[in-house]
């Protein structure tokens, strides 16, 4: 990896920011006795697959969970050990791979439910079933479960966990509702002679917000990355992440100059405009819309124009004397007394924060503070 000085862009992660965002999750549910999972999908929310798995096998997390076969064969190969949680239904053909490398998949429909009991006829692969209790994705009904159950057979000890995912954490009354349909699946499942290890419901948000005392594991996600789950119930976390890259020119424009393709901005009167090394290329919204201003010398840069494959136009108008080409830019984070959080970058695009991070190009480096 070249020296930041080199770099067009690049991303720090603050590893001690991370450990204690997770500790302050992981105690939140200890204290109601439940053990915790680290959902390590979307390369660790654009923080690193390997680098935050290790984190999390340090801090005793019992499962892993990402959302493809590809994360699975990269934690192996880097030597991380932690029981994997698949979140999304591999193909069949599969199965071998999966209890070769300590991976338990979600099961969620009926064919790969019954694939999966096929292939244990002769082995045996644990895994969790999903239900659906109210996001719609995928997962079984309680309706479904006599179906399910007759998949299962009289017993099924590789039925390690059945869990389910709520569709809004930060609506009590509706939780409530979901968790309620969950149980009574799961009740059809331990009243038919099952006794599952784990039994799994919140994500990071419910895991501060709800106690939830028949379950015993919570997945944690993307609060472990300092994202607020809610713009209304905040939760006292540590920001993880630095997105910056640096001032490449600075020209004067005239009034009534344009920029941009097409010439989408005009100057209203004499300006002074730069460039940033940065664009949708690397992850930086183009469209619908984009991000409002970026931090400069401590002061706020608006963006105008377009966002280009690897450019963005700023303008320096009211700050240029105070900057020079080289001048590091800050796209999401602090600088001096200045902070451009993840929440108020979503803002700004009209989506989440998760979007924000999960999209940050993985080409640009990461270096662990």
């Amino acid at each position: 990896m070249l020296p930041k000085q080199y770099l067009h862009s690049w991303v720090d992660i603050d590893t001690q920011a991370i450990t204690k965002n997770i500790q302050f999750l992981a105690d939140c549910a200890k204290k109601n006795g439940k053990d915790f999972m680290l959902m390590v999908k979307a390369d660790a929310y654009g923080h690193g697959l390997v680098e935050v798995s290790q984190l999390a096998e340090q801090m005793d997390a019992v499962f892993l969970g990402v959302a493809n076969l590809e994360d699975v064969m990269t934690l192996r190969r880097e030597g991380i050990k932690t029981p994997v949680l698949l979140c999304t239904e591999p193909s069949p053909d599969n199965l071998p791979l999966l209890q070769k490398h300590s991976v338990v998949p979600v099961v969620g429909s009926l064919p790969f439910l019954k694939a999966v009991m096929s292939f244990n006829r002769k082995s045996t692969l644990g895994f969790h079933l999903k239900i659906n209790s109210g996001l719609g994705r995928y997962g079984f009904s309680p309706e479904a479960m006599p179906e399910v159950l007759a998949a299962l057979g009289d017993t099924a000890p590789a039925l390690q966990g059945v869990l389910t995912h709520y569709s809004s954490a930060d609506n009590p009354q509706k939780t409530k509702q979901e968790f309620d349909r969950f149980w009574q699946a799961f009740e059809l499942i331990q009243n038919a002679g099952h006794t599952p290890r784990y039994i799994h419901a919140s994500n990071s948000a419910a895991t501060a917000w709800f106690d939830e005392s028949q379950t015993n594991l919570v997945r944690l996600g993307l609060s472990a990355y300092g994202l607020q789950p809610s713009d209304t119930k905040l939760l006292p976390l540590a920001p993880t992440l630095r997105w910056c890259t640096r001032l490449t020119s600075i020209s004067h424009a005239a009034k009534g100059d344009r920029a941009g393709y097409g010439g989408t901005w005009v100057a209203e009167q004499d300006s002074v405009i730069g460039v940033m090394s940065l664009g949708y290329s690397d992850g930086f919204r183009r469209t619908p819309r984009h991000q409002e201003y970026v931090l400069c010398g401590g002061k706020r840069l608006p963006i105008i124009g377009n966002v280009m494959m690897n450019h963005t136009i700023l303008d320096l108008t009211d700050v240029h004397k105070e900057l020079a080409v080289g001048d590091e830019i800050v796209v999401v984070g602090s600088q001096g007394s200045e902070q451009l959080t993840l929440e108020k970058v979503a803002e700004q695009l009209g989506t989440s924060n998760e979007e924000v991070v999960t999209t940050i190009s993985p080409h640009l480096p990461r270096f662990y503070i």
